[in-house]
């Protein structure tokens, strides 16, 4: 396992996600276990890892908003919550194109996360391929705050870890599904909810609205 504390030594996580092998890097949430979305075996090797059942899908991270459009279906709804909230500790679920493969999200729909943190930003945007990935423990388990923490649970079974300290939130991101036309809270995080549901208490008065 190689770890790596060096922010110019980055371009060998980024390598090796391309590769398609497991690699661990920081969010301002909790540090992330990633791998090439479009390498069916090496995403199928991170639910064997975590223990996690293969039905509970894993989000797409990006590092920058460009070729967005070509991942999921940008509606006027997903356009204000990306614009509003990306980047940042949100998980937003839209409805994904119909070229991304089957193994990536659940059914039509696609879980889209832009961490804030600049270096997993630049991690991701050197990767050159799109990274699907979830948070870097055992299912179940604590949520991992340091690489320490990954490697008491993980040890050896990831092949990098991107070590950068402790993680500013320490707590898994907010979750939202929009792919329905409507905002539904999932699970909350650092995200308020009572913004959100300023967002969707705005949306049913507008269609209220245009009801009369």
């Amino acid at each position: 396992m190689v770890i790596i504390k060096n922010e110019d030594k980055i371009g060998l996580l980024a390598e090796f996600l391309r590769e398609g092998k497991l690699v661990v890097f920081p969010t301002e949430t909790v540090y992330g276990l990633g791998t090439n979305a479009f390498m069916k075996e090496s995403v199928y090797r991170i639910y064997e890892v975590k223990g996690r059942k293969e039905e509970k899908p894993l989000s797409l991270h990006i590092g920058t908003l460009e070729s967005l459009e070509d991942i999921v279906e940008i509606d006027p709804l997903t356009k204000r919550l990306i614009l509003q909230f990306f980047p940042g500790p949100i998980n937003i679920i839209a409805k994904k194109k119909t070229n991304i493969p089957e193994w990536i999200g659940k059914d039509d729909t696609l879980g889209i996360r832009f961490p804030s943190l600049p270096i997993c930003q630049k991690l991701l945007r050197l990767a050159k391929v799109p990274i699907v990935a979830t948070s870097a423990n055992l299912s179940g388990s604590k949520e991992p705050k340091t690489a320490e923490d990954v490697i008491e649970m993980l040890g050896d079974k990831v092949d990098a870890i991107l070590d950068w300290g402790t993680v500013t939130l320490g707590r898994p991101s907010t979750v939202v599904n929009i792919s329905g036309g409507n905002i539904e809270i999932i699970r909350e995080g650092p995200v308020d909810r009572k913004l959100l549901e300023g967002i969707i208490n705005e949306l049913n008065l507008k269609r209220n609205m245009e009801g009369l």
